[in-house]
């Protein structure tokens, strides 16, 4: 068939070539029509055949594709289904520790709100057990306060004089050049270790029977300020508690510069107040830093020099 064809292509090619150059139109040779048609149906064969060709060849390459995507789409499958009971198993486990926490944090707010009213609770009774305390400290440092009122301390005297009653009262009455010896209802030493030999000797505390007799001897003692005496140098104090006392002594700084100063008095007021006066006004402070800033502004930095 096929070279039948290759032949009948030849002859209508020489059959359609022209004779010559002296050949007329009427002379050439006509296309055979059996073979044209031949041509057709081969060309459409052809075209059918590629056709069918084209399409087997694309159902092949569908099902070959599917084959491997739905292989493929199953291991995906399998994988996310592993992945899902793990995420499902991780919820779960996340969702038991969710509400164990939500069950103890429920439990601490309860625990934290009670303590919270414990605290406040406490607070204001702290707050009154503290002022409270204040005031019954104050109320026994007053009751001291009052016990000594009829106290004196004497410093100076040595460990080897005596300290009964009747050798501090004719102490006292030598010293201050007294009429009749003052009544004395006990005398001792203060309560510390015996001093060693040179060490200062310890404080002797008397109580007077009567508050003149003390008023009396602490008024001379200001105004003699050391007394001598058998070869002694003895000084008489009054009897502060602890506390006044350290608050009185928070004053010799400030004293220390006032003495001397052209027109000034000063004195300490019971407990711990110093009052000063200058230039016809007086003022009284409650503490040395006061004292101090008064001291700054009104006097010059020579003035209180020159008296330290």
């Amino acid at each position: 068939m096929a070279g039948k064809s290759t032949k009948t292509r030849n002859t209508t090619s020489s059959s359609t070539r022209p004779s010559g150059p002296g050949s007329s139109p009427d002379q050439r040779e006509k296309p055979n029509p059996a073979d044209e048609t031949m041509a057709q149906t081969t060309q459409a064969f052809r075209q059918e055949l590629l056709t069918s060709l084209r399409e087997d060849i694309g159902q092949i390459i569908k099902s070959e594709i599917r084959s491997v995507l739905e292989k493929e789409m199953e291991g995906f499958r399998a994988d996310i289904k592993v992945v899902r009971s793990e995420l499902q198993s991780y919820q779960n486990s996340v969702a038991t520790e969710l509400a164990t926490i939500k069950g103890t944090t429920g439990d601490m707010e309860k625990c934290l709100s009670s303590c919270t009213d414990d605290i406040v609770t406490l607070q204001r009774e702290v707050a009154r057990l503290k002022a409270q305390s204040e005031s019954l400290q104050d109320k026994c440092e007053d009751l001291e306060s009052r016990s000594r009122r009829n106290n004196i301390r004497i410093v100076g005297v040595p460990e080897s004089h005596d300290s009964s009653t009747g050798a501090v009262s004719a102490l006292l009455q030598r010293a201050f050049s007294l009429t009749e010896a003052p009544v004395l209802d006990r005398s001792h030493r203060a309560l510390l270790p015996a001093p060693r030999q040179g060490d200062r000797p310890r404080v002797i505390v008397a109580r007077m029977h009567y508050f003149q007799d003390c008023a009396n001897i602490l008024r001379l003692a200001r105004e003699k300020q050391q007394i001598k005496l058998d070869g002694m140098t003895i000084s008489v104090y009054p009897d502060y508690t602890a506390r006044i006392a350290r608050a009185r002594a928070g004053y010799n700084g400030v004293r220390q510069q006032l003495r001397g100063l052209e027109g000034v008095r000063f004195g300490i007021l019971y407990p711990a107040r110093l009052r000063i006066t200058h230039n016809n006004q007086e003022r009284i402070f409650t503490t040395p830093e006061e004292a101090q800033t008064y001291i700054n502004k009104n006097f010059t930095a020579r003035e209180t020099t020159s008296n330290k």
